[in-house]
């Protein structure tokens, strides 16, 4: 998953699907300012949220010092019409954001640090070039101050020039799992990455920069004792954004710990519309905590001080988790101990902690302030205490003092407040009803997305969780229309108060949720729920055809942002996996969809070789599709690709590519293809680590860190079904041996959750993997996927004990999203895999019950039925975060309770297994 700032990036352009910044459409002042003083022979060109401008004949080198100007929002036309006459008198290519629009975004709090503050960048032609340049800029500017760009290293003297050493035209190598590294050549002509961190961080090789200055001397930044303020000593990072860090200190006066928030002068909210920089957002939060100061449902704030150019807000230390974690780590719906006393247990103290929350919000409407974001994640609780506390004021606001600021979290604040950008007392409310909500299904991003599917989700909470009316009810009254809330928090706290959810004898028992599916999910109900399949499943076909645009090069159907990131024409994310689903959904492939892909250039230059990023899974779906000959070039392309064993797994490394191999190798004939399937076993096998629990493989993360993934994806799970594919192709025993030692491995490191549930982690460090996961990339679902093809080969009855233990973890209706890697699809395809090899009807009622969970999430549109991609802030077509992926889960659904034998459409090559049975 991509992180916030860069889903961020992508929901800038457009209110239904991810989009590039390429689509962006700017203001004309900068073009303007440009236009007005350059040449005509000079050149320009846009590439996402920058203008090049190039003079006649331009030419530069690959790399060295290049010099970045930051501006505020405000002076950016300014500082534009300053610049550019002296690059242009010099004939010295530079680049400058769109827009002050643009500006102000990548300046706010939510653009990656590394990245973020560079208005100009000037490519000069050597390092004389470069520090006359930055001299003379920073005399230019005196006058002007910008955000610290964190990358760089200030020129002396200057709030606005910065530079650092990095490449000019971009050498993209690509990695394994489909993104790019830029990278830049060292002295000896290896290339190395290109970092780009939030931080000073020049080539190793760079002893001094052109200034004479030697690259490893730190900016003076404190006092030099190690403290800050006089008093407090960091002892720990707890995050970062662009705006600063916030930290965990120790007071050297009182012994006490303390947190301090640091925000960067410069750095606004991201809107050109908002003027304050963060400093003012900071001294506004010191003052309301002040005059909150009295309540004990708010952090006290210690002191607010300036250190260096940063300005900080202590406040004391409250020691507790995030109220969502309280409610995922506890809810019975996620811990599947689902009865009367654990329901009371879990709702009676959600409860009280929402009635401490309605008193804090009674308090601050008492005192003239809205909160306006209030989030589960500025709700801390004392669980010894069992104390609520409100951290994180920066949206609140006394309406006569304070400006209004657009600070918002979807699916927390009302459409009110989204849509004005002023909160009002009754958004309080609302957020504490979508918070409320939230305690019992964590839905709420796309109920941020999808307002309107609300009353459907609380119907079927009430159905399978036999939710007090009076409950669903109170959530209903304070998510209603704004306009409508005339609730106060004093009246939403004694109804509160009053909910009959304490006592045991107040819930059904059986709770309906925890009943078999095949004796609730019959008669009516199953005959709905069929209905709605089938009408879903066509409603995405049609959407698949009606939202592909062959006229666009960037992608052929609305996906997840690795569309842009890696490349549109993988089976993850890309076109090829929307394609696949398309020729098992109802309906013809156009042929002009093919053609797009086909006419596509797939090199080792910018696609990776594996089967569900690269081009691996791109000649499995083109040989689905009959363009037999060049699928199978590609596939022995991707065999001999340079980074096919950089990762062992199936879903971007070696594994998957022997897959694919060994697809080819049954649709062709040819032995080459087995060949190159038993090349890449042989390489699994000398790169096995191999221990007491069974063998597993190590994997390096993009920051060069070398780990040990579990699951399907990644994992040795995924590893495991190759090797035995690879077994039944070849009849190697070995092999057969590798994999299942392979899941060894993964049984080894199953964790039981609960006495009712066992779960798996996604790596075998907990500390990079604390949650634990039910899904089919990482987690249950995908350790299911091997484990149940091993019994059907094997017939092992130690591994057919496991089946019963891992089922509670996927035998789920309700989880965050509805997709096909991480969410209730992948769970509902390993249901069916378990019905359908191992002949158990009652996990395809499970799957049915699975299928009502998907459903809630579907979203009617113009093309036909969509769902939502990742964290479900846009809809998206593809197959492992989309509505692809959804069909064809649905799809096999359909068929199977139908009496046909539809099989995995995941990709999977389990006719070698038919095969070998009928031997």
């Amino acid at each position: 998953m991509y992180s916030w700032e860069t889903l961020y990036i992508y929901c800038q352009q457009g209110s239904r699907w991810f989009e590039p910044l390429t689509r962006y459409q700017p203001t004309s002042e900068h073009l303007a300012v440009f236009r007005g003083l350059a040449p005509s022979d000079w050149s320009i060109r846009r590439r996402g949220l920058w203008f090049i401008a190039n003079p006649p004949n331009a030419s530069m080198p690959t790399q060295g010092w290049k010099i970045h100007i930051s501006a505020r929002t405000a002076d950016s036309t300014d500082i534009l019409r300053r610049v550019a006459p002296r690059m242009i008198e010099a004939g010295v290519p530079f680049k400058f954001l769109l827009d002050p629009r643009s500006v102000a975004l990548t300046s706010g709090k939510l653009w990656p640090r590394a990245s973020s503050g560079k208005f100009i960048t000037i490519y000069p032609p050597d390092d004389d070039a470069f520090a006359a340049m930055a001299t003379e800029l920073s005399e230019l500017l005196a006058d002007y101050s910008g955000p610290y760009i964190l990358s760089d290293r200030r020129v002396a003297d200057s709030t606005v020039v910065f530079y650092r050493y990095g490449g000019f035209t971009g050498i993209r190598r690509v990695r394994a799992d489909g993104a790019a590294d830029l990278m830049i050549a060292a002295p000896d002509g290896s290339l190395v990455p290109d970092l780009r961190q939030p931080y000073w961080s020049p080539p190793a090789w760079l002893s001094v920069d052109p200034f004479g200055r030697s690259v490893t001397e730190e900016e003076a930044e404190d006092d030099g004792d190690g403290t800050l303020n006089g008093r407090y000593v960091v002892t720990d990072a707890l995050q970062f954004s662009n705006r600063g860090g916030v930290y965990r200190a120790s007071d050297i006066h009182t012994g006490t710990e303390a947190i301090l928030k640091e925000v960067r002068p410069n750095v606004g909210l991201g809107d050109v519309r908002y003027t304050q920089d963060y400093v003012e957002v900071l001294t506004k939060e010191h003052r309301l905590l002040s005059s909150l100061a009295d309540s004990v449902h708010y952090v006290n704030p210690l002191s607010l001080f300036e250190e260096w150019e940063h300005t900080f807000l202590a406040e004391e230390r409250v020691n507790g988790p995030q109220l969502s974690h309280v409610s995922i780590e506890n809810n019975p719906v996620y811990t599947m101990e689902i009865n009367p006393k654990a329901m009371s247990e879990y709702h009676g103290r959600m409860r009280d902690y929402f009635i401490q929350l309605a008193q804090a919000i009674a308090d601050a409407h008492d005192r003239g302030i809205v909160l306006g974001d209030l989030s589960w994640t500025n709700v801390l609780v004392d669980e010894t205490a069992d104390r609520v506390t409100v951290i994180d004021l920066e949206a609140a606001r006394d309406p006569l003092v304070d400006p209004p600021m657009r600070m918002h979290t979807k699916g927390i604040s009302s459409p009110h407040y989204i849509r004005t950008g002023e909160a009002e007392p009754r958004d309080d409310l609302y957020s504490l009803g979508a918070m409320l909500f939230g305690s019992i299904v964590l839905a709420n991003t796309f109920l941020g997305y999808r307002p309107d599917a609300l009353p459907r989700f609380l119907e079927s909470f009430r159905t399978d969780l036999g939710l007090p009316t009076e409950l669903v009810e109170l959530i209903r009254e304070l998510t209603d229309d704004p306009d409508g809330v005339t609730l106060t928090a004093a009246e939403a706290k004694s109804r509160l108060t009053e909910l009959p959810i304490t006592d045991p004898t107040a819930w059904p028992d059986p709770i309906p949720l925890a009943q078999p599916a095949s004796e609730v999910i019959v008669g009516d109900r199953l005959d709905a729920v069929r209905a709605d399949a089938i009408e879903v499943r066509d409603g995405i076909a049609r959407y698949l055809r009606g939202t592909a645009t062959p006229e666009r090069d960037d992608r052929l159907f609305p996906g997840d942002v690795a569309t842009f990131e890696t490349n549109p024409h993988h089976v993850a994310y890309g076109a090829a996996g929307v394609l696949h689903a398309m020729t098992r959904l109802p309906g013809e492939v156009p042929p002009r969809l093919p053609t797009w892909l086909l006419h596509s250039a797939i090199t080792n230059a910018t696609h990776p070789a594996g089967l569900y990023v690269g081009q691996a899974g791109i000649a499995w779906v083109l040989d689905e599709l009959g363009h037999t000959e060049y699928a199978a070039a590609l596939a022995r392309q991707a065999a001999g690709h340079p980074n096919r064993d950089h990762s062992p797994g199936i879903l971007r490394g070696g594994a998957g590519v022997g897959m694919a191999c060994l697809r080819l190798w049954k649709s062709t004939g040819d032995e080459a293809h087995l060949r190159d399937a038993v090349d890449v076993g042989r390489s699994l096998a000398d790169s096995a680590v191999i221990d007491d629990d069974g063998a597993h493989w190590m994997d390096t993360d993009p920051l060069g860190e070398r780990h040990v993934p579990l699951g399907y994806g990644n994992g040795p799970a995924g590893v495991a079904l190759f090797l035995l594919y690879l077994h039944l192709a070849t009849g190697d025993t070995e092999t057969l041996r590798l994999g299942r030692a392979a899941l060894d491995f993964e049984l080894a490191h199953a964790v039981r959750h609960s006495d009712s549930m066992t779960t798996f982690r996604g790596d075998l460090d907990a500390e990079r993997s604390p949650k634990l996961r039910a899904y089919f990339d990482e987690g249950t679902a995908g350790v299911l996927t091997t484990l149940v093809r091993y019994i059907v080969v094997t017939g092992d009855p130690e591994l057919d004990k496991w089946i019963d233990r891992l089922l509670p973890d996927v035998s789920r209706k309700y989880a965050v999203m509805p997709q096909l890697f991480h969410g209730l699809a992948g769970l509902g395809n390993a249901l069916l895999d378990v019905a359908e090899l191992l002949d158990r009807p009652d996990t395809l009622s499970e799957a049915w019950r699975t299928a009502e969970g998907v459903l809630l999430y579907r979203i009617d549109t113009p093309e036909g039925v969509a769902f939502p991609g990742e964290q479900s802030l846009r809809e998206s077509a593809d197959l492992a975060s989309g509505a692809s992926g959804v069909g064809l889960f649905l799809d096999r659904l359909i068929r199977l309770d139908a009496g046909e034998r539809p099989g995995n459409p995941n990709f999977v090559l389990d006719e070698l297994i038919t095969e070998d049975r009928s031997a």
